[in-house]
């Protein structure tokens, strides 16, 4: 939605008539149609009587010269309509909104019902697109709620879908199959679906490594300990073997 909030002027507006070259003000707005490419919208203005502004909207691309005329001369603008503003509010009536056919593209509702008119120069605050160009996927991100976005090299991402979670009140009841997967049963009652953080699930914590409950000097003090003690015990048969042997060349 593309949403214009002049902070705006007395010189707020419009687009001549086929066959007109003059206008009050003008502004442009980058679209794109469904594969990505934009398309460039010249919005022109021209004042009229009775605080009446006439706003026509034109495809950039069909220009023959830089401005007039577009494509044929006198073709027809993509849209165009007539904005009336209240003398004494200084605002719009009326809701403002022009539905502009985009070539290869959806159909883009400009909504300019934020617009007024002061004494001042003409100029346009905020200008949005619900769209962008083309590009290449990056990679991919796990909110802690479950949604998993898809990123790309301009900067956006884009929600594909949601993980849910399971919670079962006995899981140590539950039937183990291959593949370490686990099946609930009647001992283990039914699995409740939702999302990480409603109810009594939990959070999703998105390349997070589990802490280990190992302590790393205990278990390498207790690995040396038995390592000695295995080499102790080997001695004391390495010895007894040792002493077996020469009681029996005595005895012979």
């Amino acid at each position: 939605m593309f949403r214009n909030n002049p902070a705006t002027s007395r010189r707020f507006g419009g687009v001549p008539k086929p066959g007109r070259s003059k206008y009050t003000s003008k502004s442009a707005l980058t679209a794109y149609d469904t594969a990505g490419r934009a398309v460039i919208l010249d919005i022109y203005y021209s004042k009229g009587p009775d605080n009446k502004w006439e706003v026509s909207v034109f495809d950039q691309r069909d220009t023959l010269t830089g401005g007039f005329p577009y494509g044929v001369a006198g073709s027809p603008p993509l849209a165009t309509t007539i904005l009336t503003l209240d003398p004494t509010t200084n605002r719009l009536t009326g809701n403002g909104v022009l539905e502009v056919p985009i070539a290869g593209g959806e159909t883009l509702k400009l909504d300019m019902s934020g617009s007024t008119q002061l004494a001042a120069e003409f100029n346009v605050s905020k200008a949005t697109v619900d769209g962008s160009k083309a590009s290449n996927p990056t990679g991919y991100s796990i909110s802690s709620d479950g949604i998993v976005s898809a990123t790309y090299d301009d900067g956006q991402a884009v929600a594909l879908y949601r993980i849910a979670l399971a919670d079962v009140m006995s899981p140590d009841n539950m039937t183990a199959v291959n593949g370490t997967v686990y099946l609930v049963n009647r001992e283990s009652g039914e699995a409740l679906m939702g999302y990480p953080g409603s109810g009594n699930l939990g959070k999703l914590y998105s390349g997070a490594y589990e802490n280990s409950n190992v302590d790393l000097a205990d278990e390498m003090t207790n690995m040396i300990e038995s390592q000695r003690v295995y080499t102790a015990n080997s001695k004391v048969f390495q010895t007894g073997s040792e002493m077996w042997d020469i009681v029996n060349s005595l005895k012979r």
